[in-house]
C-alpha cells in the first residue's frame, strides 16, 4: 500500500533525529534520494490538486478523484441530458432485468493500459456518471501510481457504485470494463461489486445493425448527433499514461479525461435512444431498428406494440426477407391466419429460392383447412427449392408421404 506524504515527511524525519548530544551518522545518498522523492511526490500531489482533483482517504490508503458537473439543461449532441426525465423507463427495465430509475443510473466507462482482462491490464481511470439534483455528475478516479489501485476500488465502492439498487450502464463493458474491474478487485482481495448490468452495446446492434458499417460507440455518435472535437483516440491512452508515470506532468493525461468524460455523456445519450426507440417515442423509417423493437416486445409478450413494430418494419422501404419472415411468424402464433396466409403467398412469389413460407402454406393447408391438393402442391413447390440429399428435403418427402396416404383414404372414402 503506498504511504502518504505525511507518512513519508515522517520517516524523513525519523531517519535524521539525533539523541542526546551524539550524532547519527546518515547515508547522504540515501537522504538526497529520499527528498527527491518526497519532493516529487509532493509536487504531482499540487500538480492534481489545481488541476481540481480532490484526496480521498480509504482504508488502503488515498487515491484522487474529480468531479465535473453538468446542469441537466446541458446539450450532449442534439439532446439534453434531461431528457432522462421524460423516458418511460419501464421498458428499459426489462433489458437491464432490475428496476430502472433516473437516481439509480450509474454510467461506468474505464481507460485502461491494454486490451485484454488478465493481471496485467491496469484500468487507470474509472468514470461513473449518476444525476442527483439538478445535474448529471461524472466522477472520475484516476490511479496516479500503481500502488494506489486498492484505494481507487475502495472509493470506487464507497461512491456511487456502493448504491445497492445502483444499475450500471456500459458500452461493452458486459464482456471487458465490468469484468475487468470485478477481476481487478479479486486481485486485490476485495469482494465483488455485484450490480444489475445494462450493456447497450447489444441492442446498439439490434437496432443500428445494417443502418451503420459498424455498430461502435463513435458511429453511434454520429447518428444521434454527437460531434467530438480535437478528441484524443482512445487507443493512446495507455501510451499517455505511461508517460505521467515515468515523470510526465498531468498535462498529457488532460485529452485522457477529456475523452473518458465524453464517452460517459454518450453513454447518456445512447442510453436515451434507446430508451425512446422502446417507448414508442422514436419513430424509425429504417426496417431493421422497426424489427428489433418488435421482437424485444414479442419476447415480453406486449402483443399490441409488437404487432405495431412489425408492421412497421414489414411497410418499411428497406423491408427484407428477414423482416417478413419473422412479421409472418408472429401472425402465425397470435392466430392471425387470413394474414399470415397472404403474407406466405406473397413472399414465395418474391423469394423464389425459400422453400420456408412454401412449408408453413402447406402445414396451413393440410392440418388448419383439410385442402389436401392444396397441401400436396405446396410441398411439391418446396420440394423442388431446396437440395435432394438433404435434411430438408427428407422431412418435406415425410409430409408428401404422409399427404398422399391421406389423399388415397380420402379418394377410398369417397368411392365408397
Amino acid at each position: 500500500m503506498a504511504r502518504s506524504l505525511l507518512d513519508k515527511l515522517r520517516a524523513l524525519e525519523q531517519s535524521v533525529r539525533t539523541v542526546a548530544s551524539e550524532p547519527v551518522m546518515v547515508d547522504e545518498p540515501s537522504e538526497s534520494v529520499d527528498t527527491g522523492q518526497i519532493g516529487a511526490i509532493a509536487a504531482r500531489d499540487e500538480e492534481l490538486l489545481q488541476a481540481g482533483f480532490r484526496r480521498m482517504e480509504t482504508d488502503c490508503g488515498h487515491c484522487w478523484c474529480r468531479t465535473t458537473s453538468f446542469d441537466v439543461c446541458t446539450k450532449h449532441g442534439e439532446r439534453p441530458f434531461f431528457d432522462v426525465l421524460n423516458l418511460d423507463l419501464a421498458p428499459i427495465a426489462k433489458l437491464a432485468k432490475a428496476p430502472v430509475s433516473m437516481a439509480n443510473l450509474r454510467f461506468y466507462d474505464t481507460e485502461t493500459n491494454g486490451l485484454g482482462l488478465g493481471s496485467g491490464t491496469l484500468p487507470f481511470l474509472h468514470s461513473v456518471g449518476y444525476f442527483v439534483d439538478d445535474d448529471f455528475c461524472v466522477d472520475q478516479y484516476f490511479v496516479d501510481d500503481y500502488g494506489n489501485e486498492a484505494a481507487v476500488l475502495a472509493a470506487l465502492q464507497a461512491g456511487p457504485l456502493g448504491d445497492q439498487d445502483a444499475v450500471v450502464v456500459t458500452f461493452n463493458g458486459k464482456s471487458f470494463d465490468w469484468p475487468l474491474l470485478q477481476n481487478r478487485r479479486i486481485l486485490h482481495q476485495m469482494p465483488r461489486i455485484d450490480r444489475p448490468q445494462l450493456d447497450l452495446l447489444h441492442p446498439s446492434r439490434r437496432l443500428w445493425k445494417g443502418v451503420l458499417d459498424r455498430v461502435s460507440l463513435a458511429e453511434v455518435e454520429s447518428l444521434l448527433g454527437v460531434e467530438r472535437i480535437d478528441d484524443l483516440p482512445g487507443r493512446e491512452a495507455p501510451a499517455r499514461y505511461f508517460e505521467f508515470v515515468g515523470g510526465a506532468s498531468f498535462f498529457v493525461m488532460e485529452d485522457v479525461f477529456r475523452h473518458n468524460l465524453h464517452d460517459v455523456c454518450s453513454l447518456v445519450s445512447v442510453f436515451i435512444a434507446i430508451a425512446e426507440a422502446l417507448s414508442g417515442h422514436a419513430v424509425y423509417v429504417s426496417a431493421r431498428p422497426n424489427l428489433a423493437i418488435a421482437t424485444w416486445f414479442d419476447a415480453w409478450h406486449d402483443w399490441e406494440a409488437a404487432d405495431e413494430a412489425y408492421r412497421r418494419a414489414a411497410a418499411a422501404d428497406d423491408a427484407d426477407w428477414r423482416a417478413f419472415w419473422l412479421f409472418s411468424l408472429f401472425l402465425k402464433r397470435r392466430g392471425l391466419w387470413e394474414e399470415a396466409v397472404r403474407l406466405w403467398q406473397e413472399m414465395e412469389a418474391t423469394y423464389v429460392t425459400q422453400p420456408e413460407p412454401l412449408i408453413e402454406l402447406a402445414k396451413y393447408y393440410e392440418h388448419r383447412t383439410a385442402d389436401l391438393h392444396a397441401a400436396k402442391q405446396a410441398t411439391l413447390l418446396a420440394l423442388a427449392r431446396v437440395r435432394p440429399a438433404s435434411g430438408e428435403a427428407a422431412a418435406m418427402a415425410h409430409r408428401l408421404d404422409r399427404i398422399e396416404r391421406k389423399l388415397a383414404r380420402q379418394i377410398h372414402i369417397d368411392l365408397a
